[in-house]
Parts: C-alpha cells; sequence; structure tokens
C-alpha cells in the first residue's frame, strides 16, 4: 500500500555567516510527493557546501528536527522516507 507524505520546502541560511553567497544560493529540488518506506532522491544547488538537511513538522521552522539527514559536501541525497503517512513535514537545507 502507497502512502504519501507532502513535502514543503524551506530553504533557511544564515547570511551573516557566509556573505559572500549569491542571493539565489541555495536552491532545493524535492519531489512533488513521498512515499514512506520507498527512496526520495533529494538534490540541491549550493555554492558553499556543506550543507545540512533536517525534517521538521511542516511550517514549524523553530521546532526541534523530527530527523537529522547529516552533513552534506554533495549536491544529493537518497532519502528513505520514514516518518508516517499523511504527515506534513517540511525539508529544510541549511547552510
Amino acid at each position: 500500500m502507497r502512502f504519501s507524505l507532502t513535502a514543503v520546502l524551506v530553504i533557511a541560511s544564515v547570511a551573516l555567516a557566509r556573505p559572500t553567497r549569491s542571493v539565489n544560493d541555495p536552491v532545493m529540488n524535492t519531489p512533488a510527493s513521498l512515499v514512506q518506506c520507498k527512496p526520495a532522491l533529494l538534490t540541491w544547488k549550493a555554492n558553499s557546501p556543506p550543507v545540512n538537511l533536517t525534517i521538521l513538522s511542516a511550517g514549524d521552522v523553530g521546532a526541534p528536527p523530527l530527523k537529522y539527514l547529516g552533513t552534506h559536501d554533495g549536491n544529493s541525497y537518497i532519502w528513505t522516507v520514514d516518518q508516517p503517512s499523511g504527515k506534513s513535514i517540511t525539508i529544510a537545507l541549511k547552510m
């Protein structure tokens, strides 16, 4: 049985830490939907790696993360969706 999760994208950055970054950096592309227990390819463009990926409750960027997906020097990550079906989430990318 397939269950979909709604992915909400939040791009967070600390402007003071890296003032030379362009206005358009970072950019993240996420799937339109996520399926519980299935792999999902998350990709992004960041001129100043590394980046940290976290899963948050949808729209609650101030809350502690539901899941920390690690620090990445590349531009993609395959995440096996482990959040319950029907849960709305935010995928946060932070430099």
